[in-house]
């Protein structure tokens, strides 16, 4: 019988598993992959008498920085394209897992502001590809009851993609079961710049004092304001690819967001990914900042 020391039941099982490997060599015999989804199963099975990994520490809103599709596609066979068309299946399947696990939202960062300057050749695939996706997969969205928004400068946009993105919000408007914001041609900075710009005209127009501006004001002109209106701010950003940025994404909503990074691309990003993710923001305390109250504190070395 295995005599190894206890491992904190909302680490990562990869995590957890080489700690028992270090422990206990012979285990390497039995596979890393099938000792990760025992321990997990095992996570799973407990999780539910655990305040840190109940249910109720599902995040309500996942942001995703979708990153490693080009690399992807160049590791396997060269063709970059391939990993944009397989970073929708990605998605696909993370859709999938928020309407699972109960996730209210999930915004994405499909094409910032900054990818314009990637070749015409790149930018135009894109743009197309994002036009048959969204005319592919919006009945298959509007039968899960899936409530599409789009964020970002809609104006440097072509045409034909902005009358599909203006279709698919009018035909899953009535829809409530998991909204998906996608962040098009976005940037958090002109976000802010523009909201900005749209309050100094106010108050010009004297539809608004200077002393009246805050922080909500600012924040309600954001082009993520829909969603963030009805869910609330992101509680949690996944980036893909080992990159540990926020790439000027949510800069304003990811104030006091989570943020989990992982080596894996965005094509490859799968249910355990997912589930690492998900281990990881219930082992979180979120504090905005605070103090925990008398009662509930635990043993933590965070100041």
């Amino acid at each position: 019988m295995l005599k190894s020391k206890p491992v904190t039941t909302c680490q990562s099982p990869r995590v957890i598993c080489r700690a028992l490997l270090k422990q206990q060599p012979h285990l390497f015999q039995h596979g890393l992959e099938k000792i990760s989804e025992q321990v997990y199963r095992r996570q799973l099975s407990s999780s539910e008498a655990s305040t840190s990994c109940s249910k109720a520490a599902v995040p309500s809103h996942v942001a995703c920085i979708m990153d490693g599709n080009f690399r992807w596609g160049r590791r396997r066979g060269g063709d970059w394209r391939r990993g944009h068309e397989e970073g929708v299946n990605a998605l696909r399947r993370v859709v999938k897992f928020c309407r699972k696990d109960g996730v209210k939202a999930l915004t994405v960062y499909a094409f910032s502001t900054e990818n314009w300057e990637r070749s015409h050749e790149e930018v135009g695939f894109l743009m197309r590809l994002m036009e048959l996706t969204l005319d592919r997969e919006v009945p298959e969205l509007h039968s899960q009851g899936v409530r599409v928004f789009f964020a970002g400068n809609r104006a440097a946009l072509p045409e034909a993609l902005q009358r599909v993105m203006l279709r698919v919000e009018e035909q899953t408007a009535n829809n409530s079961d998991l909204i998906l914001c996608v962040c098009l041609s976005y940037g958090g900075q002109q976000d802010i710049v523009q909201a900005v710009q749209q309050i100094c005209l106010e108050v010009q127009q004297g539809k608004l004092a200077p002393d009246q501006v805050t922080a909500k004001i600012l924040s309600e002109r954001l082009s993520t304001h829909t969603t963030r209106m009805l869910v609330g701010e992101p509680d949690l950003l996944i980036r893909t690819s080992g990159e540990q940025r926020l790439s000027n994404f949510l800069l304003w909503e990811c104030a006091y967001t989570e943020l989990y990074f992982t080596p894996t691309c965005w094509p490859d990003f799968d249910s355990r990914d997912w589930q690492d993710a998900m281990l990881h923001y219930a082992s979180r305390r979120r504090r905005y900042g605070g103090r925990a109250k008398q009662g509930n504190e635990q043993t933590d070395d965070r100041s």
